[in-house]
């Protein structure tokens, strides 16, 4: 009897044994399928989507998936087209900012993020968000699709708030304010470039008469020594390369009023794109090509030195 349960219990733990085993090569199965399933980042390619030019958050696809090279049909390109005129349509909707909400709706391979409000907006698709948005993010997509629904709603109200008359008159007397700062600069910068102008013509002056005192004491070389004649030449020389010095840095400090003149306007003009939402990407343009445009002045001031 002893032996008969003896045996029992020796197939039961070899049942148990050959159970585990099956069920840790499924897994290992498994987790080999998901790894496999991700896109190796080298053939992913990504654009961000933006409200007013400010990015909410990038969306990835497969590199190289579009129709006969035209790039505008990629399908990365015509996601972003799609859910930027989704933010942009919904913007326009006068959506109540009180009681805008943002909700999720997870399917099979995407989650869609849709907007509602206590008023008129029913539900309106705003973005759909992918395995592979997700993937180039470093999160699941679950946990991408809750970051972007807090900073999508407040950029949604945000965008809304910018496009109301009270707002824009705000930016427009700011921006008046500024131009009339611009313009009171560049009218003391023009009495300074005049200054510095009226001081290197002056010092031209003083070195063009001692130039044509030069023949003059060739002539005096006839009649007196050498030795007497050369302190002069090196008084005259010495007072020279005083006045040109004089004359480098004035020229130096009218470049550099002329560079400060273009950086003041340049960065009074980009604030003010940027006060409002429908001339901010050109605000970001500038801001994109301002290490272009530093290297351009500073290569001009150093020649200048």
């Amino acid at each position: 009897m002893s032996l008969l349960t003896l045996i029992i219990i020796i197939n039961k733990a070899d049942l148990a044994l050959s159970q585990t085993s099956e069920t840790l090569q499924n897994n290992n199965i498994e987790n080999i399928t998901q790894v496999n399933s991700l896109t190796s980042l080298n053939n992913i390619v990504y654009k961000p989507i933006k409200i007013d030019g400010r990015e909410i958050f990038k969306v990835a696809a497969i590199a190289g998936q579009q129709i006969q090279g035209n790039s505008n049909t990629s399908p990365l390109n015509i996601r972003v087209r799609l859910y930027e005129n989704n933010l942009r349509q919904t913007i326009k909707n006068c959506f109540d900012a009180d009681t805008l909400k943002l909700t999720l709706e997870v399917r099979e391979n995407q989650t869609l993020i849709f907007a509602s409000d206590a008023e008129e907006l029913k539900n309106q698709e705003l973005i759909a968000i992918t395995d592979l948005d997700a993937q180039i993010h470093g999160i699941s997509r679950e946990d991408l699709a809750n970051q972007i629904i807090g900073f999508m709603r407040d950029a949604l109200i945000r965008a809304q708030r910018e496009r109301q008359p009270d707002y824009l008159f705000r930016q427009i007397l700011i921006s008046t304010g500024i131009i009339l700062a611009l313009i009171f600069l560049s009218f003391l910068i023009s009495i300074l470039q005049k200054y510095y102008l009226k001081k290197y013509q002056k010092l031209q002056k003083l070195i063009e008469g001692l130039k044509l005192s030069y023949p003059q004491i060739d002539e005096l070389r006839n009649q007196q020594q050498l030795s007497t004649l050369k302190p002069e030449l090196t008084i005259g020389q010495k007072q020279q390369l005083i006045w040109e010095q004089q004359q480098n840095k004035n020229s130096f400090f009218r470049s550099l009023l002329q560079v400060t003149h273009i950086i003041l306007w340049l960065c009074g003009i980009g604030w003010i794109l940027g006060n409002f939402p429908y001339s901010r990407w050109l605000q970001i343009f500038l801001v994109s090509y301002a290490m272009v445009l530093t290297t351009i002045i500073g290569t001009y001031l150093i020649i200048k030195i």
